[in-house]
């Protein structure tokens, strides 16, 4: 594997012998090819999703873990590191039949699989569905036994002979619990007077699953009472929170709120917050001494996003969101090392805003810049696993645009290294010898230099803080040290970002690095 180092180094012209840390400012990212899915189609009632926010996980030992449909097939893939990926399928009893599915490994790096199952028509065909068959949903739950994949079913749907349009359970969340105890989250969609639910199942010992354990329904009011995602706050007491979302009125308004599991009793529900841009306005984090961090977003009156850490209360956090006109995407992040870091989709924007935070969410960087078809098409939930150092791991999905059939989506791995370019003596800030870029800021010229390893093409772009390219430059430069030069004495003053990217996807992985340029 060809391993291509793009480490921004900026050099200051400074009359100071010593130049203070100025925090995280650069980053550098590698995407992996995984596996390519199939063409698939849709209906009014059927769909399906590609990933969940449980579709990835990574074990102790550093083993990465993801599910993933593709056509309504259920597929697992692996890898040690993240460089070289194996895919198979696993099982072919349902085929058409899988919604969703969410991933769970142990200690060991066992892989553990539940997915919602619809056994009465076949998604991959979804013309001609009756009406409130799309909710009848069963759940099965499967594991490794040497090679082969077995498989147990955990809910029936068809114990009910009538089709109430009401009668079935998505899967949101699998987990262990102190115990040693497999436990499976899920939620029933309320349609009117049925009231929305979320269900638990447990599997002990023994293998056997549990009869249905009813966390809550809601039934406060005559609507669609539709419970969607929830999320886990597991505690090394045994006590647990359960955050969720749900319509709370007729008009489909997003509520964000919790139930706490306490001494075998579940309590009544929580609101945190009405203030969500829609059902998956919210994001969960939770660090190696259990603290939680919750944030949630809201385009009303302006874009801003708030954060809770004790379910009491929220702050707003102090991120620069000048430039944004509405946010459609934000996830949160906290490595090992306890930096937070804040990832934020603009809607409508070809670009991706990535935040950094070193002391619990008081303070945040100004923001990287990710070109949006390279950036994270796709984000887990990443409280699941620990990022070494300032490392991000993810799944990303990519969708190519286009009327039905829809795809093939291709599934990719990224991993992005943040990291302070700051260490500097005499006025200079480095971090190697890699690559520097300066004077930054800069008048009319702005000069790189890099090293290779082997000739190698690469790409240069310069872009507005919303994605608007302004300068693309392509250059094959050769082992040893290169460098390029940019006059932007046209440009206005003001912040761009400057990209570059590995062209050769070779072994199917691409590097990028992006680091803000200010213009005097």
């Amino acid at each position: 594997m060809r391993k291509i180092t793009l480490i921004f180094v900026v050099l200051f012209s400074l009359s100071t012998s010593k130049v203070e840390a100025q925090g995280i400012d650069s980053l550098d990212m590698t995407s992996t090819f995984i596996t390519l899915g199939q063409p698939w189609y849709t209906d009014y009632f059927t769909s399906y999703r590609v990933y969940t926010n449980r579709s990835f996980f990574k074990d102790e030992n550093g083993g990465l873990h993801t599910v993933f449909l593709s056509n309504y097939d259920l597929f697992y893939c692996y890898s040690d590191d993240g460089s070289i990926w194996t895919t198979e399928q696993v099982t072919n009893l349902h085929n058409g039949d899988f919604r969703e599915a969410v991933i769970y490994a142990d200690s060991e790096g066992n892989p553990y699989i539940a997915a919602t199952v619809n056994p009465h028509f076949d998604y991959g065909n979804p013309t001609g569905v009756d009406f409130g068959e799309e909710f009848r949903y069963s759940v099965y739950y499967f594991f490794k036994d040497g090679d082969n994949w077995m498989e147990e079913e955990v809910y029936d749907s068809t114990v009910d002979p009538s089709f109430s349009g009401n009668y079935g359970c998505r899967v949101n969340e699998l987990y262990m619990n102190m115990d040693g105890e497999m436990v499976l989250v899920g939620s029933r969609y309320g349609w009117y007077t049925y009231g929305g639910e979320f269900w638990e199942f447990t599997r002990d010992a023994g293998g056997n699953w549990s009869d249905v354990s009813l966390i809550h329904v809601f039934s406060d009011t005559p609507i669609d009472h539709a419970t969607d995602v929830s999320r886990s706050v597991l505690k090394s007491t045994g006590d647990r929170d359960l955050i969720y979302t749900r319509s709370y009125n007729a008009s489909g308004i997003p509520e964000l709120g919790y139930m706490s599991y306490a001494g075998g009793i579940w309590s009544e529900p929580t609101v945190l917050t009405t203030d969500l841009y829609n059902h998956v306005a919210w994001d969960l984090s939770i660090g190696t001494e259990e603290e939680m961090y919750l944030i949630h977003f809201s385009n009303n009156p302006t874009p801003h996003v708030n954060m809770y850490t004790d379910l009491e209360s929220s702050t707003e956090l102090t991120i620069d969101l000048s430039m944004v006109d509405a946010i459609q995407i934000a996830k949160i992040h906290i490595t090992e090392d306890g930096i937070l870091d804040l990832f934020v989709y603009p809607l409508d924007s070809d670009t991706v805003m990535l935040y950094a935070s070193e002391d619990y969410g008081l303070t945040w960087t100004d923001p990287l810049y990710m070109e949006r078809s390279e950036a994270p098409g796709v984000l887990p939930v990443t409280d699941q696993f620990s990022s070494q150092g300032l490392d991000l791991e993810y799944i990303r999905v990519s969708r190519p645009a286009g009327s039905q059939p829809y795809g093939p989506d291709s599934l990719y791995y990224n991993h992005i290294e943040l990291f302070d370019s700051t260490v500097g003596l005499m006025g200079q800030e480095q971090l190697g010898d890699d690559l520097s870029l300066f004077p930054n800021p800069f008048s009319d010229m702005i000069t790189v230099k890099y090293m290779l390893q082997e000739p190698t093409e690469l790409i240069f772009r310069i872009s507005t803080l919303q994605g608007r390219v302004l300068e693309e430059r392509f250059y094959i430069g050769s082992t040893g040290e290169n460098q390029i030069q940019f006059d932007l004495s046209d440009l206005s003053s003001g912040s761009y970002v400057l990209e570059v990217l590995d062209t050769e996807r070779k072994n199917g992985k691409m590097r990028v690095a992006s680091r803000k340029l200010v213009k005097l």
